[in-house]
């Protein structure tokens, strides 16, 4: 896009913003075009204000911080995949964090309402007004139990008589060489694995049957079963014909 084109709004509305810490915000006045582009004023007009340091542009509003943004090509873009929750985790939406109680105990390592009262009353929260909350989704999750583990679960005798794999990715950044995925085998023995870069999922099958005739070579054995997560890229037909000529159970 050059400095001057003109671009046209396919439409004008309202807008769910998804954050990668959990929070939606919900703009109004929003201009739909070929790329996704959000005017910082949008923002200024409902509260939220800019910090500027080093090439990075970090929003916030009522001193809370909500999304970083980086310059790329001219632009700044949010990176709507990362894993990085700063601050606290929160799944309501973003007009409700303005409950303060709720705030401080994400903050504080989702301590219970009694431990943020008593640091209010000592004045270690600053000044607002106590109310509680409805049960927090994160700390029923973290109080749930499970089942544990048959302990009679099949385990391997001898190298490469069970593999395990899977495939990682796409990541929000290429590698070196335009690497957005990598998969890995792991014996179940020795726990030793292999790991390889790929540029698209279809490249599996590929980088299995490099791994195969390798340490099929050097280690004098056979792979007996293949375990994997039944993702796509085990399901091709090349794939499962290829294990079936080895004898390989999946």
């Amino acid at each position: 896009m050059n400095k001057g084109t003109p671009l046209i709004a396919e439409a004008v509305g309202s807008y769910s913003l998804s954050l990668p810490s959990g929070l939606v915000l919900e703009l109004e006045n929003c201009y739909y075009m070929i790329k996704n582009v959000m005017f910082f004023d949008l923002l200024a007009d409902q509260g939220f204000y800019d910090k500027y340091d080093y090439k990075m542009l970090s929003v916030f509003k009522n001193n809370i911080f909500y999304f970083k943004a980086t310059p790329v090509n001219g632009l700044y873009t949010i990176n709507l995949q990362d894993d990085n929750k700063e601050i606290y985790h929160i799944s309501k939406r973003s007009k409700d964090i303005e409950d303060q109680t709720y705030l401080w105990h994400c903050r504080l390592g989702h301590i219970n309402k009694k431990r943020v009262e008593l640091l209010l009353k000592g004045g270690f929260l600053g000044t607002f007004d106590f109310k509680p909350f409805d049960n927090c989704e994160s700390c029923l999750s973290g109080k749930m139990t499970k089942e544990p583990f048959n302990k009679d679960n099949e385990r391997a005798s001898d190298l490469l008589e069970i593999v395990h794999t899977d495939v990682c990715g796409p990541f929000s950044h290429e590698a070196r060489g335009g690497y957005r995925y990598f998969i890995t085998f792991t014996d179940d023995f020795c726990r030793y694995g292999y790991v390889y870069l790929m540029r698209h999922k279809s490249e599996s099958f590929e980088k299995f049957r490099e791994y195969h005739n390798e340490v099929q070579n050097q280690l004098d054995r056979k792979i007996k079963f293949f375990r994997s997560d039944r993702g796509g890229e085990y399901l091709s037909q090349e794939f499962g014909n290829h294990l079936m000529e080895c004898g390989i159970v999946s």
